[in-house]
């Protein structure tokens, strides 16, 4: 089965796979501490909804300890980059314009 190209777009545009793509990063990081770590890297023989919803619990934890570590660290990388090379901040206001500036 073919698919067109549009289709794609429009599950690569999808808000819930944009903000995956934005916290990737962050939750690569962290999903090793939090599965391994935190619950004990438990393996199931059997699958049963206690074993799933245990697997979605942790995937809840792990995406929202991603989510936490993007929020902390890596939303501000581009200010801190900006600020080391000593370059005026691009920022977008409430109607959508970018302006140039420094932090005020």
């Amino acid at each position: 089965m073919v698919f067109p190209k549009k289709y794609y777009m429009d599950v690569i545009l999808w808000k819930p796979i944009l903000g995956l793509s934005t916290i990737s990063y962050s939750l690569y990081l962290i999903h090793y501490v939090v599965l391994e770590r935190l619950f004990g890297g438990a393996k199931y023989d059997s699958v049963s909804v206690s074993t799933v919803s245990v697997a979605l619990g942790k995937l809840g934890v792990c995406l929202l300890s991603g989510w936490g570590l993007y929020l902390l660290f890596e939303r501000h990388t581009y200010r801190i980059k900006a600020l080391l090379q000593n370059k005026p901040l691009k920022r977008v206001d409430s109607s959508g314009v970018m302006t140039v500036g420094s932090q005020p």
